[in-house]
């Protein structure tokens, strides 16, 4: 009996060239090995498939999407973006025939958006302890690809080191690799790193290519789909030269790509993850900080900041307003946390400062060095009745610099506009960067409970040990980064002459370009006008010319700034409505509209901004979850982002999914818990409002090899890393995760315009699908582990570190039952 699915990939292959001269050549070729009752049965199939069709599509009433009339041939269809999509696409491919083919997909995809609707219903009354799979993508973590892959089906045969020769054929394939499926009785010996040689016998039938000819390759990857079908992705070896091959593989992929189609999945992968972390990145609350090493000192080099961690970096601001934060992680503390035997390490540390004499000091202990010398009730007493209290964790890993620098995922030759690489004077400032840190203000879960006390005047000149040096021996540089997705106004070029005084002297520079709320400025001497100053700024030119509106001494904040001081991002403070600038910038751009030209905002994410974001990204110790509001449907976790440093609790969540690169996110929360408790707080949010947080405890308790999983939702106020234990119970492990919500604005597509565009060229439908996702991004869930915080209130951190060991051990060993 004909089984058309199994020979789907086949039909895909030969559809578009049915009605071409040499479809009979090309059909016998990749049919050879088939009887021929199913060669007559692929023909008639695919006959059927590209006859005209005299059918009307009306979708009005099937979809909830807005439909469009598509008048075609003396018809008019009515369709939605996405079939669309599909009816353009079978036009271009059919030669403007709308055929049985491109109606059949509509239909399927009608009918999967029905089922989608019917399982999304059922998903709600569907019992607590369903699963919740979500699509997991890991960050940073795409690959450039040096050469087009062709989707295309032929004949090889595989000469494996040992064993021997089996017939096989390829799924897609490039000058310098393939993906090869093979019977999985065949692929058992090849593992990653093993030898084999191909003959493209298929080819060989076709073109003058020598069947003999045994090109060598390695296996990079194997995939065991089933029983029977195993993929493995081949490299060929280096050493093999052979300029007649490579010239005549080169020539058939770039006469054939547009029939058979470009292997698009790695860059669709990497358009998924960049479209994601620019959505995550602006809303990071962690302070991310890079440490450079040099010689044998260790110390904090620079730090990433947003809008929403600057409150940390506020907090380290001395009496002349530049930035100490690096007075936390002195020699000796470094070192402690160095020794630590796993890979992502931590640190708890409490704070605080004392302004006196117009001086500011700075105090800071670790939770070990407050246990070590005696003095944690007296510094926690003594400094959490300051305002400037602060908890800290940090969380510490080692830095993979080659995730400094990200090429596009396309390769070079198939864009016209090459991402170039840093200059050397950018990758010579990020010289000795060994580690990443990132610091989280766990101040209102972590303060210990403690009687109010007055402390002595001996424990507090004890108290000094821990204060911090006034002058440190190197400086920590602000990195500041801008997105797209925050910009609330469009900005305009436009550049006039304007001047400012700080501190008694005049500075002269121009405008580079403006909004309604602010502009940039750039100065003609370097600056130290600190973030958050307000100045008086005079639009001179603009002021001589408009008699109308009063341009001098305009109020403006200053929001961001280079390096050096010459470039400052100014806001105008107070409502625009009563601010002239503002009042004149808005009157400016309603008459000019036309005239002005638009700042493209060209990836403002450049030089070390763009480096240290992408090192960011590999090294994230949180569980970045995107929340998605597809038009029309419930707002759901749409995509899981994690890095190799995520964490135990990562780990847990891909172990229990039967889907493959897939997220269990049911260990945290039931459909329930997700409308109820995160649902409802997001709905709560604005964009520009700060995150806000719920917390999780989990509990793990191990009984004769079966764990079990529990959880329950606390306050702030309640957290506790202790658990009560009655005789009668097994020994429980407690989590605690902090889930920081926060609102999104619109995409960032010019950071991945030149990768959209590419997939565009090929399948505009993936484009076009891909961008609607990005546009249906709502929230981010920054889910963050502060159990050594939270533990650190009770008990000490040798007990806190028992308890982690013994969780670890339980995970590692081969289980009979895990049950959540």
């Amino acid at each position: 009996m004909f089984d058309k699915e199994h020979y789907l990939e086949l039909i895909e292959q030969l559809k578009p060239i049915v009605n071409e001269p040499e479809f009979a050549d090309i059909f016998a070729q990749l049919t050879a090995d088939e009887d021929g009752p199913t060669k007559l049965q692929l023909k008639m199939e695919l006959r059927r498939l590209v006859t005209p069709c005299n059918r009307s599509i009306d979708m009005r009433s099937e979809v909830i999407y807005d439909c469009v009339p598509v008048p075609h041939n003396g018809r008019i269809h009515y369709l939605d973006q996405r079939a669309l999509v599909i009816f353009e696409n079978g036009l271009s491919l059919y030669q403007g025939v709308f055929t049985q083919d491109t109606y059949e997909q509509i239909q399927r995809l009608l009918s999967q958006s029905n089922a989608d609707s019917a399982a999304l219903g059922a998903a709600n009354i569907a019992a607590s302890h369903s699963h919740i799979h979500v699509p997991a993508f890991k960050l940073a973590g795409y690959a450039q690809r040096n050469e087009e892959r062709m989707n295309f089906v032929s004949e090889v045969k595989v000469i494996p080191v040992e064993g021997s020769e089996f017939e096989a054929s390829t799924t897609d394939l490039s000058v310098q690799g393939m993906r090869i499926k093979v019977p999985s009785k065949s692929a058992v010996n090849l593992t990653p790193g093993a030898e084999v040689a191909l003959r493209f016998t298929g080819l060989a039938q076709k073109f003058t290519i020598d069947q003999r000819l045994r090109i060598p390759y390695i296996v990079i990857d194997s995939t065991r789909e089933s029983d029977q079908v195993t993929y493995l992705k081949l490299r060929r070896k280096a050493d093999f030269e052979s300029e007649s091959f490579d010239t005549f593989l080169l020539g058939f992929i770039n006469g054939h790509k547009k029939r058979y189609k470009i292997n698009l999945d790695n860059t669709l992968a990497a358009l998924v993850a960049k479209g994601h972390e620019q959505f995550f990145m602006p809303r990071l609350n962690a302070l991310p900080l890079f440490f450079k090493r040099v010689e044998q000192r260790m110390f904090t080099d620079m730090v990433l900041q947003t809008d929403n961690n600057k409150h940390i970096i506020n907090s380290w601001l001395d009496e002349n307003n530049q930035t100490v934060i690096g007075g936390l992680f002195t020699g000796r503390r470094l070192t402690a946390v160095l020794k630590q035997p796993q890979d992502e390490k931590q640190l708890v540390i409490y704070s605080f400062s004392v302004t006196a004499r117009g001086k500011v000091y700075f105090y800071s202990a670790s939770a070990a060095e407050l246990e070590q010398t005696g003095l944690r009730e007296a510094f926690i007493s003594f400094g959490r009745t300051k305002d400037s209290w602060r908890v800290y964790q940090l969380n510490l890993t080692k830095a993979d610099k080659s995730k400094l620098w990200l090429p596009l995922s396309v390769p070079d030759t198939a864009v016209t506009n090459v991402m170039r690489p840093p200059s050397p004077r950018v990758m010579k400032r990020l010289e000795g960067i060994s580690h990443v840190g990132q610091l989280l203000d766990v101040t209102s879960e972590a303060t210990p409970e403690l009687e109010a006390k007055t402390v002595k005047r001996q424990e507090a000149q004890r108290l000094k040990q821990f204060a911090h040096t006034q002058k440190l021996s190197y400086k920590t540089q602000i990195v500041t980064l801008e997105f797209v997705n925050l910009r609330k106004e469009s900005r305009f070029n436009y550049r006039t002459p304007a001047k400012f005084n700080w501190q008694g002297r005049n500075y002269y520079g121009v405008t580079v370009d403006f909004s309604v709320s602010g502009l940039q400025l750039e100065i003609e001497d370097t600056t130290s006008v600190p973030l958050d100053a307000e100045l008086k700024l005079d639009l001179t030119e603009l002021n001589r010319h408009r008699k109308h509106a009063n341009l001098l001494n305009l109020n403006y904040q200053v929001v961001g700034r280079s390096e050096d001081g010459s470039i400052l991002n100014l806001r105008a403070v107070g409502a625009q409505t009563e601010h002239p600038g503002a009042r004149f910038f808005h009157s400016l751009i309603e008459k000019n509209r036309e005239e002005l030209r638009i700042s493209r905002e060209k990836n403002q994410l450049h030089g070390i901004e763009l480096c240290l974001r992408n090192l960011s990204c590999a090294s994230q110790m949180s569980l970045p979850m995107f929340v998605h509001r597809p038009r029309g449907q419930l707002t759901q976790i749409g995509q899981v982002g994690y890095s190799a440093h995520s964490g135990l609790i990562a780990k847990l969540l891909a172990q229990q999914a039967t889907k493959a690169h897939h997220f269990d996110l049911s260990l945290l929360f039931n459909n329930q818990e997700w409308n109820d408790v995160l649902v409802a707080k997001l709905e709560q949010l604005q964009r520009d409002d700060s995150p806000a947080q719920a917390y999780l405890a989990l509990d793990f308790t191990e009984q004769n090899k079966r764990i079990e999983i529990s959880h329950q939702w606390q306050q702030a106020t309640e957290l506790s890393f202790a658990v009560e234990e009655t005789p009668s119970t097994a020994t429980v492990v407690r989590q605690i995760l902090r889930f920081n919500l926060s609102r999104t604005g619109r995409p960032d597509m010019e950071f991945i315009q030149r990768e959209l565009n590419y997939v565009a060229n090929y399948a505009s439908h993936k484009a076009s699908d891909l961008e609607a996702m990005l546009w249906s991004v709502s929230g981010v869930i920054d889910v963050q582990d502060i159990t050594p915080a939270v533990a650190a209130m009770e008990t000490s951190v040798e007990d806190y570190t028992a308890k982690q060991e013994l969780l670890a051990q339980w995970l590692a060993e081969p289980l009979n039952e895990l049950v959540f």
